[in-house]
């Protein structure tokens, strides 16, 4: 989907792609199709959403919005202040506590 959203706006997208399991790896900026293809995915199992937000609390700038795209299989953390979460769950049955949520077929 990034990459569909990379090429239909012709370098308008600038973002960061990170990832988690019961620890933040450091999010990598992309903003062209060979900086995305260039990232490495990382993670080593278990969920932990908290630690998404315990890693921003640290941060000296805050994104505009966050995109976290999970099955949802993990205790939700209270509701951050100042930055808009979007869930992306692969898991029709899941329901985010708060937030906004989108459902995606995950093709394995």
């Amino acid at each position: 989907e990034l990459c569909s959203a990379l090429s239909q706006m012709g370098g308008g997208i600038h973002g960061y792609l990170g990832f988690f399991d019961t620890r933040v790896y450091a999010p990598k900026p992309f903003s062209n199709l060979t900086e995305l293809s260039a990232i490495v995915p990382r993670g080593g199992g278990g969920t932990n959403f908290s630690c998404i937000f315990e890693w921003l609390e640290g941060q000296s700038e805050l994104p505009d919005s966050l995109v976290v795209f999970t099955d949802g299989q993990a205790e939700f953390p209270e509701e951050p202040a100042g930055v808009p979460v979007l869930w992306l769950f692969t898991d029709r049955n899941v329901t985010a506590p708060w937030g906004s949520a989108a459902f995606v077929s995950a093709a394995y």
